[in-house]
């Protein structure tokens, strides 16, 4: 029959599982067809999540086998051995998911020299803890065969509270720094306030792993029977999963409305329409930019803009035609032969009313 233990490790899984295999195959088989400068590409964050899936299947290989060793009286030492890599893999697989965003809001942040030097002291300190957390987990049984030799010297250490608070402290710590550091940086990327409550409630969605931090700890150390230690960390691991996949899924979802609405009717104009543009092409625009969906991904694509790199970007327009200026994305002629849908003007693509010297 199979135990409580085991059953939250296979939900568990399967909840991790679907976020990981869906968001690696969308990065590696799904077509470009929204924008010119893609963002349907591998990046260092996928790479993190797409890593995730080894600790996530060490963790479930574990508590599975020593859940079967545990009713074999041959194998009495067996299940205690496995609760050690059972520790490491799920601490690595929390740290992976904090990597993976933190990866992603150095790719937004990379043109804001302040806020990308304290992102790589917090990518840093992630190293730091992780080591910390291992050394904590192998060597608070010393020699290490306390801990499963059944000696009554190692009775303490057995029970890892030391490697519980330390991870407790760690994890709530480094929550913390990945909930205040994206917040700080977005109020440079000139949103409104309704768009910047929307992106501060993605990001505080880290408060899940807080509070279940939080609320774990004094129970496990009221009770730290195996059973209750496993439950609860497959909960945080659920909600680390959710956590670090949101922004990702939020991006796709609004990504593919804007680009399936506004973008397609300004993308299959011609050239020759494009440079000379109407009182109707600026009002699709300021539909398209007064919409209150935004993600990460057009955040990149605006502080990019704004950071003084401006070769992504070319201006056209007819000399002496008296019609206004627009701006596109760099290579949009370059695109023409392709379909329509696969040519995007952002949200954030800048209409100005600047005229043309004469």
């Amino acid at each position: 029959m199979t135990s409580g233990r085991i059953v939250g490790v296979i939900v568990t899984s399967v909840i991790c599982l679907v976020c990981i295999v869906t968001r690696t195959t969308y990065r590696v088989l799904y077509r470009c067809k929204v924008h010119v400068s893609c963002h349907r590409r591998w990046h260092v964050d996928d790479l993190w999540m797409a890593v995730s899936f080894l600790p996530l299947l060490g963790r479930a290989l574990c508590v599975a086998w020593s859940d079967a060793a545990s009713r074999n009286p041959s194998t009495p030492e067996l299940p205690m051995k496995l609760l050690l890599p059972a520790r490491i893999f799920y601490a690595l697989f929390l740290w992976c998911t904090k990597m993976c965003l933190l990866e992603l809001y150095l790719r937004i942040c990379k043109n804001l020299p302040m806020y990308r030097r304290v992102g790589l002291w917090i990518r840093a300190s992630l190293y730091i803890t992780f080591v910390v957390i291992v050394l904590v987990t192998l060597l608070e049984c010393r020699p290490i065969k306390l801990m499963w030799n059944g000696d009554p010297a190692g009775a303490l250490c057995r029970r890892a509270r030391l490697n519980l608070v330390t991870m407790g402290v760690a994890n709530i710590v480094t929550d913390i720094a990945l909930i205040v550091f994206p917040i700080s940086f977005l109020r440079q990327a000139g949103l409104d306030f309704s768009r910047f409550l929307r992106l501060g409630i993605l990001f505080a969605l880290g408060s899940l792993i807080i509070i279940t931090t939080i609320v774990r700890l004094p129970l496990i150390l009221r009770d730290d029977a195996q059973a209750i230690r496993s439950m609860w960390a497959s909960i945080e691991i659920a909600c680390s999963s959710v956590v670090a996949n949101a922004p990702f899924f939020q991006a796709v979802i609004i990504d593919m409305q804007l680009g399936g609405a506004h973008n397609k009717t300004l993308a299959e104009r011609r050239p020759s329409q494009l440079t000379h543009t109407t009182s109707r092409r600026k009002s699709n625009s300021s539909r398209v930019n007064s919409d209150r969906r935004v993600s990460l991904w057009h955040i990149e694509e605006r502080m990019d803009s704004e950071s003084g790199n401006r070769d992504e970007f070319g201006r056209i327009g007819t000399a002496g035609s008296g019609e206004d200026f627009v701006t596109v994305p760099h290579g949009y002629f370059e695109y023409q032969e392709r379909p329509a849908e696969e040519i995007e003007i952002s949200p954030y693509t800048v209409f100005d009313s600047k005229k043309p010297n004469s």
